[in-house]
């Protein structure tokens, strides 16, 4: 077993956004797919876990960005399982170009739930998740402040549909980060992120509805659930050669 996975790739065509470049949907996908794979080959994923009605969810990313490559580029996406905290399990990943530097660096936080009651599970009682570890972190910026406080705008209304939906029932990742990329750009068009923190609070099912918001400095988004005084998600950002507000 390989502690660290590595995988090549080139980036697709339906991968990219309008300038020609990975979008951060499509980032958000190569990771979460190679974390899943990677998971799989160490004997604590989809397969082990189902059999015990438990399944990972996807807590936090905390993402760090030289550049995007563009279409048809080769990149290499390396990551290892990087130690247990509390409830959460910690990944680290790195992406590097073909010129071998590296351009995103990405820390993420994991949790394993129970599929009848939605609770999270201690990661300590799995012994596959603690004997492959590598303690290494890559993200070294401070994590960004999110805002939960003052006035929030409206950016756009969402209604679960089935095709938004994973195997588990429920709104997959990929489309709070779709959701998120285009709540920024309504706001500040084609900018180059720099530094992003995505947290996700709250599951979302068929039909339910979700509003994408900004807060007035456009720094931190969210998505709320009707009648729910806390979001499904919430995004930090920063942009390259953001002025701090």
């Amino acid at each position: 077993m390989n502690i660290v996975k590595e995988k090549n790739i080139t980036i697709k065509w339906d991968e990219t956004d309008s300038t020609g470049r990975l979008s951060f949907p499509g980032l958000s996908q190569l990771l979460i797919t190679t974390a899943t794979e990677h998971a799989e080959e160490l004997g604590f994923g989809y397969k082990t876990l189902k059999a015990g009605n438990l399944n990972w969810v996807l807590f936090r990313m905390n993402f760090e960005i030289s550049e995007f490559p563009g279409w048809n580029e080769k990149i290499k996406v390396t990551t290892w399982p990087s130690g247990v905290k509390g409830l959460l399990g910690l990944r680290e990943f790195m992406i590097s170009n073909d010129k071998g530097e590296n351009i995103v660096k990405v820390s993420s936080e994991w949790m394993i739930i129970d599929l009848k009651t939605r609770r999270p599970k201690r990661l300590n009682n799995f012994e596959e998740i603690l004997k492959y570890q590598k303690s290494e972190k890559v993200t070294r910026k401070e994590p960004l402040l999110v805002n939960d406080k003052g006035k929030f705008n409206d950016i756009f209304e969402i209604k679960a549909m089935d095709s938004h939906l994973d195997l588990n029932g429920h709104v997959t990742a990929k489309r709070y980060f779709e959701w998120i990329n285009d709540g920024i750009f309504e706001i500040h068009g084609k900018k180059d992120i720099e530094q992003i923190q995505v947290t996700f609070f709250h599951e979302t099912y068929i039909h339910e509805k979700l509003t994408v918001q900004s807060d007035e400095n456009g720094t931190t988004f969210r998505g709320m659930k009707e009648n729910n005084t806390r979001p499904a998600f919430t995004a930090a950002v920063k942009f390259k050669n953001q002025v701090n507000l």
